[in-house]
């Protein structure tokens, strides 16, 4: 629970708490708009990347003290906001992502491109709507130079040679040509090594899935909108068809 400065009742319900986070969320939220950039996380790396735990080392102290007038959250707390944080974060700029390659598709549809009149308009353009068909990436330190970072782009099992050359190869290029802001860090693809086991989509159209024999699913972290809290699910398939 929350403890809140200057309140000593014991009859505070459910909905006090309730609000009451949030209340002390938001003011987080205003802190870190405003905060030294020294205690500012990478978004770009996982939450336990050693850069963003070191952040936290220094950031959580701070943000307790910014709150102390009025809140009183714990470490276990703070951390859990800041994941979460992340997460919104990380969130949108997968949905720019999926934007970018939706406009892309748009274009080379209207000006009928032969890398792309062989699919079905309104089949594509629905798929690419769906972020469970658009890869995770990760940021991490450019081993060639390590005053650099790079992003390091995760390929998704179930998914077919002719998906990932749509989205890499035409798709992206595109974007990247209609775009203001050019893509500046490396983009590594090592479909071998960064990779997630996971099951198709249910609706994936069968050109754009791969034959799955034998897998075992990584662990699929799971959220909806309204939940605040992760869930975790861990689920195998003796054999699963692309005929999905």
């Amino acid at each position: 629970m929350l403890t809140v400065v200057g309140n000593d009742s014991e009859e505070d319900t459910e909905s006090d708490d309730e609000k009451n986070e949030k209340g002390a969320r938001n003011e987080m939220k205003t802190i870190i708009k405003t905060i030294d950039s020294e205690f500012s996380l990478n978004y770009d790396q996982t939450f336990t990347s050693a850069n963003n735990c070191e952040i936290r080392r220094k950031l959580i102290p701070e943000l307790q003290k910014s709150l102390a007038l009025k809140f009183r959250p714990s470490v276990m707390q703070l951390t859990k906001w800041l994941n979460n944080l992340r997460r919104v974060h990380a969130n949108n700029r997968q949905n720019d992502k999926k934007i970018r390659r939706i406009k892309a598709a748009k274009e080379l549809f209207r000006k009928n491109d032969p890398n792309i009149t062989d699919y079905d308009k309104e089949s594509l353009l629905r798929m690419l709507a769906d972020r469970a068909f658009h890869s995770p990436k990760m940021s991490d330190t450019d081993e060639e130079d390590r005053s650099k970072t790079v992003v390091n782009v995760y390929d998704l099992s179930w998914r077919s040679a002719k998906l990932k050359h749509l989205l890499r190869n035409v798709l992206d290029p595109k974007s990247a040509s209609s775009t203001t802001a050019q893509l500046q860090r490396k983009r590594n693809y090592s479909d071998k090594i960064q990779r997630y086991d996971f099951p198709p989509p249910a609706k994936a159209p069968n050109w754009a899935c791969n034959e799955q024999e034998d897998v075992v699913y990584d662990t699929e972290f799971v959220q909806t909108e309204r939940e605040d809290k992760p869930s975790f699910a861990s689920t195998s398939s003796s054999k699963i068809s692309a005929e999905q």
